[in-house]
C-alpha cells in the first residue's frame, strides 16, 4: 500500500509539487512575512521545474486578464524613472512584482480538482484559525500584553491578518451553505465562525471591521437574490438589516456618551480638598475622560507625595513615549471619576496603580482588553483632542486625515502623471512646510488610502489604468466563482479607502494570490451541491477511440449509452440506413458491461469510454471533443431515426440567416406525456423485441404536425461554434436531469433566439429506457439546481422564453407579460 502510494506520488509529481507549493504559500500567508516571500518565489520556480512550456504559454496568451495584471509592474518601472530616492523607489517596485508573479504562474496553470481545492482551503482555514487562537490567547491570558499592544499579537501585520480572518469566516459559511455536512460537523463549523468572529473584533482593526462589514453586506445581498428558501431569506434579511443599522447606532451611542460631560460653573465648583488644600481648576482644558474634565479637581500638593510613596516610578518622570507620567496619572484618576487629591488617591487599588505604571491612561483599557468599546473610545478621544490642539501626532485617525489632506495638496500639483516612485518623503516634507502642518516628519510614510497613493505616484492616467485593469479583470473573471470573487474583490476595494493595502507586503500578496487563485485555479463551478465524490467520479479517466471519418460528413451525431446494447444497435443502424447524408457517429459508452464497447470497436465507431456512469453532461462534452464536422447532433440511444430525418434538418439550417439557432427533430412517442412538441400517442413498440418498424415506416409521414417553437430536448442540433461558446453541457447536472433546459438557457444567454422544432424531421422515441435505472431523487435535485442557478423554474423558461410547442416558430423575445412576472415572483418562495 505504501509502495503504491509512493509510486502514485512520483507518477503525478508535477501536480503534487504544484499543490504542495500552493499549500505552503497558504500556510505562510497568516504566519510569516519571510515565508510569504520564499513560497511566492518557490511557486515561480515550481512553474519552471514542471515544464510543458508550450501549453502554459498558449494558456497565458489566451488569458487576457492575466496579461493585464502582469502589466501593472511596468507602470511602476516607468515611475522609477522619475525617482529622487532610488533605494525607496526599488522597495516600492519590488512589491509590485507580486502582481506579475501570481498572474503569470496561476494564469498559465490549469485549474485543480474540486477535491484538491477543498484540501487547500481547509489548510488555509486551519492555519488562520491557529494563528487567530494564538493571538486571542496572547490578548486574554498574557498579562504583559496590554490593550495598546493588540498590533503585536499577530504573526503578520494585524490589519491584513484581520482581512484573512474575515475572508475565512465567509469561506467556512460558504462551505456550510453549499456543502454536505452532518449536524455535528455543522455545529463545529458554526463554532469556528463564532471563534473567528470574536478574534476579529478583538484585533481592534477598524479597517478589518470595514472589510468584514462590506464582505458581509455584499454576501448577504447575493444570498438574498439567490436563496429561495423563505426561512433562510428571512434570516439573511434580518442579519442584513442588523449590520446596516446597528454599527451606526452603536457609534452614535458611543459619541453621545463621550460628550455627556458633567459641567461645573466657576462660581459653584468645590475650591478645597477634604484636607483643606486648594484645588487647581483649568476650565480652558476641555480634554475629557469618561465624561469628566481632566483639568478640574487637581491638587498636586497631596497627590505627588502619595504617588511617590506607593510607586517606583516618580510622579514627574517620563513614559516610554516621552510623555509626563503625571498626565497618565491624572487621566486615569479622571476616568474613574476621582478627584486628583489624597481622597481620590485613597480609592485607587493596587491594580489601578499597576495599570498607571504600565502607562494605561484609562481604566476601561485595562478591564476590557478584548472589547470593541475601548477602541472606539480611544478614537473618539483622539479626534476630540485633535479638534482642541490641531496636533495629529500620536493619533491614528487624525494622522490619516492629515495625510489625506496633504495628499490632495500634492495631487493638485501633479494631477496627470504624478511624482513617480520613492519621492513621497520629499514631497510630503515640502507640503508640510507650505501648509504649516503640525505633522512630524517621522510620522510620514504615505497616505493611508490606496487610491490617493496611486494618484500621487502615477497621476490620473496611471491610477485610472490600474483601476481599469482591476475592474476589467473582475467583471471578466467573477463568472467563474461569482460568490467568492465578488465578496473578496469588493470588500478589498472599499477597505483600500482606509488603508494602502497593496503597499503592505502581506496585503499585496493576500489580494494578488486570491484574486488569481479564485479566477483561474479554483475549478468552475466550486463547489456544486453534488457530493465531492460525485465530482471525482466525473474526473475518472475517459478513453477515446477515433477512426478515419469521411470528409463529406454533414453532422457529428453524439449518442451517450449506458448498458443498452440492443437499443443502441437499432439506433445506429437506423442512422446508417435512413439518413440522407453521411454522418460521423460518436458514442460515449458508460460502463459497457453489456459488450457495447466491443461492438463499437468491431464496427469502427468513434467513441469515448468510462469505467463508470459519468452522466449525460460529461459524456456529451467528452464525445463532442472528437467531432470533426461543423454541426453537433445529440441523439438518445433509445431513438430510431425515420428516413430523411437529416435532410429536413439540413433544409432548416439553410433557411437560417446565421449560426445562432438551435434545431430539434420531432419525436413520435408511444404514449402521451403532455409534450406539445411530440407526436403522441402512436405506439409502435416499447422495446426492440416488439418494435413495429415496418408499420412506423409506412405511417410516420402521414402523422399531422407543424413546425414548433422551443427546441431543447434531443434529438437537437446546433453549430459547433455555438457549442464551444457556451462550453457544452453543465457537469453539475448529474446524471443529467434538467441539463437540457440548462443548456438551452445558456444558449439564450449567448444570444440565441431561434429555437425551432422541425416537424418533417422525425424520430421514434421509445421513452425512458435509461432513466428508469436512476434514482428519482436526481430529478428533484436537477429541478432545484436549475431554479437556484437561473432564478426561475424550467417550466417558466419553456413556457415564456422558448414558448415551447407554439406553432409557426418565430424569432423569440424576452418575455414581458404580467403572467410571466407574477410566476417569476412566486419563484422567490420556492
Amino acid at each position: 500500500m505504501v509502495k503504491n502510494y509512493c509510486n502514485s506520488l512520483i507518477a503525478n509529481w508535477k501536480e503534487n509539487l504544484n499543490l504542495f507549493l500552493l499549500g505552503a504559500f497558504l500556510v505562510a500567508l497568516p504566519t510569516s512575512v519571510a515565508l510569504i516571500s520564499i513560497t511566492a518565489v518557490a511557486l515561480l520556480v515550481g512553474w519552471i521545474l514542471t515544464g510543458d512550456y508550450r501549453t502554459k504559454w498558449k494558456r497565458l496568451i489566451n488569458n487576457k486578464s492575466a496579461l493585464l495584471l502582469m502589466s501593472i509592474p511596468f507602470l511602476y518601472l516607468i515611475g522609477l524613472c522619475f525617482t529622487h530616492n532610488f533605494s525607496m523607489g526599488m522597495q516600492e517596485l519590488n512589491k509590485s512584482f507580486y502582481w506579475f508573479i501570481f498572474a503569470f504562474v496561476l494564469g498559465s496553470s490549469p485549474p485543480i480538482s474540486s477535491k484538491n481545492t477543498y484540501r487547500l482551503f481547509w489548510v488555509y482555514i486551519l492555519v488562520v484559525s491557529i494563528a487567530a487562537g494564538v493571538a486571542l490567547i496572547k490578548l486574554f491570558f498574557i498579562d504583559t500584553i496590554l490593550f495598546f499592544d493588540f498590533r503585536k499579537v499577530t504573526w503578520v501585520d494585524h490589519i491584513p491578518f484581520s482581512y484573512q480572518i474575515a475572508f475565512v469566516i465567509w469561506i467556512v459559511f460558504y462551505f456550510i451553505f453549499y456543502g454536505k455536512f452532518s449536524k455535528f460537523q455543522r455545529f463545529f463549523l458554526l463554532f469556528l465562525i463564532i471563534f473567528l468572529f470574536i478574534t476579529l473584533f478583538s484585533l481592534k482593526s477598524f479597517n478589518g471591521y470595514l472589510y468584514f462589514g462590506v464582505m458581509t453586506f455584499t454576501a448577504l445581498l447575493m444570498l438574498l437574490s439567490k436563496t429561495k428558501n423563505r426561512i433562510r431569506k428571512f434570516v439573511f434579511l434580518g442579519i442584513f438589516l442588523f449590520i446596516s443599522i446597528f454599527p451606526i447606532y452603536y457609534i452614535y451611542h458611543c459619541v453621545k456618551k463621550f460628550y455627556n460631560v458633567t459641567e461645573y460653573s466657576y462660581d459653584e465648583i468645590e475650591r478645597y480638598t477634604a484636607n483643606g488644600n486648594k484645588y487647581y481648576h483649568n476650565f480652558k482644558d476641555k480634554t475629557k475622560e469618561n465624561g469628566n474634565y481632566i483639568g478640574l479637581f487637581l491638587c498636586e500638593k497631596e497627590l505627588i507625595p502619595l504617588w511617590n510613596a506607593h510607586s517606583s516610578k516618580l510622579y514627574k518622570s517620563r513614559t516610554s513615549q516621552g510623555y509626563p507620567l503625571s498626565s497618565v496619572i491624572i487621566r486615569y484618576m479622571t476616568s474613574k471619576g476621582l478627584t486628583k487629591d489624597a481622597e481620590g488617591f485613597a480609592k485607587l487599588s493596587e491594580t489601578d496603580i499597576e495599570n498607571i505604571e504600565k502607562e494605561i491612561p484609562n481604566y476601561i483599557y485595562a478591564e476590557n482588553k478584548l472589547g470593541i468599546y475601548p477602541r472606539i473610545y480611544e478614537t473618539i478621544w483622539e479626534m476630540d483632542r485633535y479638534k482642541i490642539d490641531h496636533n495629529p501626532n500620536g493619533k491614528t485617525l487624525a494622522q490619516r486625515i492629515e495625510l489625506a489632506f496633504l495628499a490632495f495638496k500634492i495631487i493638485n500639483k501633479n494631477v496627470w502623471v504624478g511624482i513617480g516612485l520613492g519621492n513621497n518623503t520629499k514631497v510630503y516634507n515640502e507640503i508640510i512646510v507650505e501648509t504649516d502642518s503640525k505633522l512630524e516628519p517621522s510620522n510620514i510614510k504615505s497616505s493611508h488610502n490606496q487610491y490617493l497613493n496611486y494618484l500621487i505616484r502615477f497621476g490620473v492616467f496611471g491610477a485610472l489604468y490600474i483601476l481599469g485593469v482591476l475592474f476589467w479583470v473582475f467583471f471578466k473573471g467573477r463568472k467563474n466563482n461569482p460568490f467568492l470573487i465578488t465578496i473578496f474583490f469588493l470588500s478589498m476595494m472599499v477597505a483600500n479607502i482606509g488603508d494602502a493595502n497593496w503597499e503592505t507586503f502581506v496585503g499585496i500578496n493576500f489580494f494578488c494570490f486570491f484574486i488569481c487563485f479564485l479566477m483561474w485555479t479554483v475549478p468552475v463551478p466550486f463547489p456544486c451541491r453534488r457530493d465531492i465524490k460525485e465530482e471525482e467520479k466525473n474526473r475518472v479517466e475517459i478513453i477515446s477511440q477515433t477512426y478515419p471519418t469521411e470528409s463529406s460528413c454533414k453532422f457529428s451525431i453524439i449518442i451517450p449509452t449506458w448498458n443498452n446494447l440492443a437499443m443502441l444497435q437499432l439506433c445506429v443502424n437506423s442512422i446508417l440506413t435512413n439518413s440522407h447524408f453521411t454522418h460521423q457517429i460518436i458514442l460515449h459508452i458508460n460502463e459497457g458491461t453489456d459488450g457495447s464497447r466491443e461492438w463499437a470497436e468491431q464496427n469502427r465507431l468513434c467513441h469515448t469510454y468510462s469505467l463508470i456512469n459519468v452522466g449525460v453532461s460529461l459524456a456529451m462534452n467528452k464525445a463532442a471533443s472528437l467531432a470533426c464536422t461543423d454541426y453537433i447532433v445529440y441523439l438518445n440511444d433509445d431513438m430510431y431515426v425515420c428516413p430523411d430525418w437529416d435532410y429536413y434538418l439540413w433544409k432548416a439550417i439553410e433557411k437560417q440567416p446565421n449560426n445562432n439557432f438551435f434545431l430539434s427533430a420531432t419525436s413520435i412517442e408511444p404514449r402521451d406525456v403532455n409534450k406539445k412538441t411530440a407526436i403522441a400517442p402512436y405506439d409502435f413498440g416499447r422495446s426492440v423485441e416488439n418494435f413495429k418498424e415496418s408499420e412506423l415506416l409506412q405511417q410516420y409521414k402521414d402523422l399531422p404536425f407543424d413546425d414548433w417553437s422551443g427546441a431543447s430536448w434531443p434529438p437537437n442540433l446546433l453549430h459547433r461554434s455555438l457549442w464551444e461558446k457556451v462550453g457544452g453541457y453543465s457537469l453539475e447536472f448529474f446524471p443529467g436531469f434538467y441539463s437540457d433546459p440548462d443548456f438551452s438557457m445558456k444558449l439564450w444567454q449567448a444570444g440565441v433566439r431561434r429555437f425551432i422544432g422541425v416537424a418533417e424531421s422525425r424520430v421514434y422515441h421509445f421513452l425512458e429506457i435509461s432513466t428508469t435505472k436512476i434514482n428519482k431523487k436526481s430529478i428533484r435535485d436537477g429541478r432545484k439546481l436549475f431554479l437556484k442557478r437561473w432564478g426561475i423554474t424550467a417550466r417558466i423558461f419553456y413556457r415564456y422564453y422558448l414558448q415551447m410547442g407554439k406553432k409557426n416558430p418565430q424569432t423569440l423575445k424576452t418575455p414581458k407579460s404580467i403572467a410571466f412576472y407574477f410566476e417569476r415572483f412566486l419563484c422567490l418562495f420556492k
